[in-house]
């Protein structure tokens, strides 16, 4: 190697020069946004506008700068560090990030009483209080906290954060698609009800008027994507109701005191459940139902066809009551299909999964009238009712069929009834030997090994 002497130097300096001349660095400090210039400012050199917390009500501001990101094709929308306060924010075709710097230092509330809570039906919408129609939305690296933002504290939010497609309409349905996801976002509720209505998710992925008995079947096509994020103390954690061949992914994230942690209703979806953590830490006696996860068909014009994959999630409901020992009313940790209902087309995997619960009266995984179910690799440790119930309608013909149940572990589970209960609904379902558990079986044309 030439040592650099004078002559090197100079050629070297001139190189660095003309590249950049060629390759200037880019200046976005002049990009011009009708918005307020002291809270809502570009960067100077990233594509990206940043916001700053007024210290009181940051909702004009975020959705001013929100829409401008749509505007002119700004990828990021990223909030400073601070504690941000907002009513609701609506945005469509946003196809980029709305971030903030880190779950610890980017806190947004949503302000109690703020919200016209009863405009959204009236407009075709589900009340949300950040509502994504269609694009790429990503939302992650903050913490976000609700209590109770409704004007009229009667009515509640179906949603803290919404993705969706157009309004609904009834003689106009849409084929939307969305592709959403949330990264690192804490979500904090008010806790969950007793009542089985009106109840509030963290999040939600469903189609406008997916509720409705007379919506579209198909409707809201794409993917949704909940990744290291957590759900602590709503009715719902997550709920999706993506009704067109979607990709749901919902993996690594910790659900804590929660209703449901992961509902999926009225889905045509491909969801893998992955990695995750579903915790109880409430002493409620009056709770009569806590589920980690819920899958079902709510209305019958809805699709009943879908794909799930439960892998390797922790669950621990080991919360006691005082004097008793038992806790929790009738009731099921993992529910699949609806004991109400016709059969429903669900493709079933639960595998690896590790259950460690206490509860009077609970079944740890509920099978109702479905085909196609693989229960494998689990292992079960607690007190409960019964560990695996298989079951179905006596008001319709279809029954719970093709269910494999092999190579569990219920060595640390104590049961009041069963560890696996076939009821006389149930046929074609196959028990492995060697799992160390106690079964009964009710059904037609069962095996066990």
């Amino acid at each position: 190697m030439q040592p650099l002497n004078k002559q090197n130097i100079v050629l070297t300096a001139i190189l660095f020069t003309a590249c950049a001349l060629l390759f200037p660095q880019a200046s976005y400090a002049s990009i011009e946004v009708n918005c307020d210039s002291q809270f809502v400012k570009p960067h100077a050199t990233l594509l990206r506008l940043d916001i700053f917390a007024t210290g009181t009500d940051d909702t004009e501001n975020i959705q001013c700068a929100l829409d401008a990101a749509v505007e002119q094709g700004i990828p990021v929308v990223k909030l400073a560090v601070g504690d941000f306060s907002i009513s609701t924010i609506l945005v469509t075709n946003f196809k980029g990030s709305f971030q903030g710097t880190t779950r610890a230092d980017t806190k947004l509330t949503i302000l109690d009483n703020s919200i016209n809570c009863s405009a959204f039906v009236a407009n075709g919408r589900r009340r949300a209080a950040i509502k994504f129609v269609a694009g790429e939305p990503v939302l992650k690296f903050m913490s976000i906290i609700s209590n109770h933002p409704c004007i009229d504290e009667t009515i509640i939010l179906d949603a803290i954060v919404h993705f969706t497609g157009v309004a609904w309409q009834f003689s106009n349905c849409k084929n939307d698609v969305i592709f959403a996801a949330v990264d690192r976002v804490d979500f904090t509720g008010p806790g969950y009800k007793i009542s089985p209505w009106n109840l509030t998710s963290a999040i939600e992925a469903s189609a406008e008027g997916w509720e409705k008995s007379n919506s579209c079947t198909k409707t809201l096509l794409g993917t949704f994507k909940f990744n290291q994020s957590s759900a602590t103390a709503f009715d719902i954690g997550v709920l999706t109701s993506m009704r067109a061949a979607a990709q749901v992914d919902i993996n690594f994230n910790t659900f804590t005191n929660n209703n449901i942690g992961i509902y999926l209703i009225d889905s045509n979806q491909s969801t893998t459940i992955t990695g995750n953590s579903f915790n109880s830490v409430n002493d409620d006696v009056d709770t009569q139902n806590l589920l980690a996860i819920k899958i079902k068909a709510f209305d019958n014009t809805a699709p009943k066809k879908t794909r799930v994959v439960i892998n390797n999630n922790q669950i621990n409901f080991t919360d006691l009551l005082e004097g008793e020992g038992l806790t929790r009313g009738r009731g099921q940790i993992m529910q699949v299909g609806d004991y109400h209902n016709s059969l429903q087309d669900i493709s079933l995997s639960i595998t690896n999964n590790h259950f460690q619960v206490i509860g009077y009266g609970i079944s740890l995984i509920s099978l109702n009238n479905i085909s196609n179910s693989a229960i494998t690799g689990n292992t079960f440790a607690g007190h409960v009712d019964t560990a695996i119930l298989a079951t179905g309608s006596q008001a319709v013909a279809e029954m719970t069929s093709d269910c494999l149940i092999v190579a569990n572990s219920f060595d640390d589970l104590m049961t009041i009834s069963q560890d696996i209960y076939l009821s006389p609904k149930t046929t074609g379902c196959i028990v492995g030997s060697g799992q160390a558990m106690d079964v009964v079986d009710s059904g037609s044309d069962n095996t066990i090994l």
